[in-house]
């Protein structure tokens, strides 16, 4: 008698141990069709949720370096217009100093020339101070003030100077920085040096009537020219080294995208039929089980 109550006790447990493995599984199976998600709690799949944090980690950086791409490439293509602008008067300059060169152009036509140079002049000035979403793009580190001040004929630097630390940098990938800002000092000068010296000597040549000096600042003006064309070079390459880490983050954020789905998105035909198939076997197990052990029960006691 002791002996069969005890295999019926145990023989209920068992019964009862494998009916809440089912419905487990069956509830499992359930909230995956619900949700669509394999992992849904840390308990589903310990490896797969490590996996989907590390993805995850990928995707939130990838984020990042796109929207530091974005910036860069805003400021640079700014900077890239600004620097053209500063090609087309240096040329202009040239030409006006050629004509200014001239002695047939005469004192009249010399003065009228200077002017103009004045007013290129003033132009590389408000180009020097050229800013985007209020950071001044030539101002080296700092960004917040106008670098450049322009009193008569003599025109001030207060940026960071190419001798200085003017770089601002900005990660493009978790091993890459790229510089984006050119120091103003380097482009445009001031009225000590630099293209703005040139610009100014030229102005007050012209005015002078001298066409020996004015001949010698077309020699500068060409120095200038080279200068800031090798500046436009490497803005340019900057540029297109952007555009390609863009593009290269982009299909990495694709190939991602595509495996956090594959190890988080349900294959819902398969769940869906192995969900039917543990409802099968839940109902079976339910229909068996009632009918078994209360017949084992009268026999045991």
């Amino acid at each position: 008698m002791n002996i069969g109550r005890l295999s019926t006790s145990f023989a209920l447990q068992q019964a009862q141990g494998w009916l809440q493995s089912n419905q487990s599984k069956l509830n499992k199976l359930q909230e995956k069709t619900s949700t669509g998600q394999n992992v849904n709690r840390p308990s589903d799949d310990p490896l797969a949720l490590a996996n989907l944090l590390n993805v995850n980690q990928g995707i939130n950086h990838n984020e990042q370096y796109i929207k530091n791409i974005d910036v860069g490439l805003s400021e640079l293509q700014s900077t890239d217009s600004a620097v053209g602008q500063v090609v087309d008067i240096i040329n202009r300059a040239s030409e006006l100093a050629t004509q200014g060169a001239n002695v047939t152009t005469g004192i009249n036509g010399m003065t009228s020339i200077s002017k103009e140079i004045d007013l290129l002049t003033n132009q590389l000035v408000q180009l020097g101070n050229s800013s985007i979403n209020g950071v001044y793009l030539f101002a080296g580190v700092k960004t917040s003030a106008a670098p450049f001040v322009r009193t008569a004929d003599v025109v001030t630097y207060s940026g960071t100077l190419s001798t200085e630390a003017y770089q601002r940098e900005i990660d493009i990938d978790n091993t890459t920085t790229t510089t984006l800002n050119t120091p103003g000092d380097r482009l445009f000068g001031d009225s000590t040096s630099g293209l703005l010296k040139v610009m100014i000597d030229l102005k007050n040549n012209l005015a002078a009537g001298s066409t020996t000096d004015t001949r010698a600042r077309l020699d500068e003006l060409k120095t200038q020219l080279e200068s800031t064309l090798s500046i436009q070079s490497e803005v340019g390459a900057n540029i297109n080294r952007l555009t390609l880490t863009k593009d290269r983050t982009n299909n990495s954020q694709d190939s991602f995208a595509q495996l956090y789905a594959g190890i988080q998105n349900v294959d819902m035909a398969k769940t869906i039929t192995d969900l039917r198939f543990q409802e099968q076997i839940q109902q079976t197990s339910l229909s068996v089980l009632g009918r078994v052990l209360p017949k084992s029960l009268l026999d045991f006691i």
